[in-house]
């Protein structure tokens, strides 16, 4: 057994509060990420598992036992880190088969395992080789090799891949997925950067200010934030104020500050009068420029906004639109295509439906 269980576990940096009351499942097999801000309390949480913190209060237990008071090498635990921490002297070899032959394990079993390992990461020919004749996306995966090569109940990572260029971190993400998912091993990943988070991971943990907000599967951390942060954090999103005028119904009228009326998904009953932050994501938005067919008007229940374009921006498979509403307010809308017949500075409208508006009270921030 793998999984990791935290119970109420808190630490301390002095007055200054790392994790508070954490409580955390991360199920056998599974690849968790911890995802959040610098200073949220990520790394501190991959530190109090690995063993090289402990906390103040609470527990923590690796495959149903208690390893809160356990140091860092009798807990079967792997980890990677940002800057590989590669022995400079030893060959790629000798750096795999290091926690090998620590543990006191057999020549052959050695050598074996260190074959396996290369094949793993697809480096076999490499193995005599120091890691200053590596790339970084080599040495990379040398490390997730020795990290592995004893077979540990857990593997951790923190921020592995932050060293590298965006083409290089986007191919090792296919790897680390690739080999997690070969061996089977239950992984929790730390990493601020949301893109990578849901290209690895089964699940997601989104701390804020040591707290844990929301786990979910990326679709649902995405299409279901908990409240304003999970939904800023994970992904682009347009925010509107407004008060609530019915909310009697799943769908709830809402007016804007601006004065405008839209009709929203309700999450439950809502007061009239009550203050309401509602959000729509950049791809639920559709824009038409001028008054061409289909003109807004002729999709039922559709709200829109009038504004003008401000900015386009060309991203390859999709397009950027910029759409200013009014003074202290600007839509981001994410289409498909050219859409050459979009200029800035002329006038565009922008619609979606009721059942892409996320709402929360005011009050639901944290």
């Amino acid at each position: 057994m793998s999984g990791v269980l935290l119970e109420e576990v808190t630490k301390r940096y002095g007055e200054v509060v790392g994790v508070r009351d954490l409580g955390l499942e991360v199920r056998e097999g599974e690849f968790l990420t911890l995802l959040g801000p610098s200073g949220c309390g990520k790394t501190t949480t991959l530190r109090l598992i690995a063993g090289f913190l402990h906390p103040e209060q609470g527990r923590i237990l690796v495959g149903g036992r208690d390893v809160t008071a356990l140091p860092p090498q009798q807990r079967g635990i792997g980890m990677v880190f940002q800057d590989y921490v590669l022995f400079p002297h030893l060959t790629v070899e000798e750096n795999i088969g290091f926690g090998l032959r620590e543990r006191g394990a057999p020549r052959d079993e050695i050598r074996r395992r260190v074959r396996e390992m290369l094949e793993l990461v697809r480096l076999p020919e490499i193995g005599g080789r120091l890691p200053r004749e590596l790339s970084g996306g080599q040495q990379q995966r040398v490390a997730l090799a020795r990290a592995v090569a004893y077979a540990p109940r857990l593997l951790l990572m923190d921020e592995p891949l932050g060293a590298l260029d965006l083409k290089l971190r986007e191919a090792m993400q296919i790897e680390l997925h690739r080999i997690q998912r070969a061996l089977g091993m239950t992984t929790i990943y730390v990493t601020h950067d949301q893109e990578e988070a849901f290209s690895l991971s089964d699940r997601i943990a989104v701390l804020e200010g040591g707290r844990l907000i929301q786990v979910g599967t990326p679709r649902e951390l995405y299409r279901a934030p908990r409240n304003q942060f999970v939904a800023h954090f994970v992904g682009k999103i347009n925010f509107l104020r407004g008060t609530v005028l019915d909310g009697v119904g799943p769908v709830a009228s809402v007016k804007l500050e601006d004065g405008h009326q839209i009709r929203v998904r309700a999450p439950g009953p809502l007061r009239p009068g009550a203050s309401v932050c509602v959000a729509v994501r950049p791809e639920a938005l559709r824009v038409w420029a001028g008054a061409p067919e289909p003109q807004p008007e002729a999709v039922p229940g559709l709200n829109r906004l009038d504004g003008v374009l401000e900015r386009v921006r060309y991203a390859g498979n999709f397009t950027h639109l910029f759409i200013r509403i009014t003074e202290n307010c600007t839509l981001l809308a994410e289409v498909g295509g050219e859409r050459a017949e979009l200029h800035t500075g002329e006038p565009v409208r922008a619609g979606w439906a009721p059942e892409d508006t996320l709402l929360w009270q005011e009050g639901d921030a944290s």
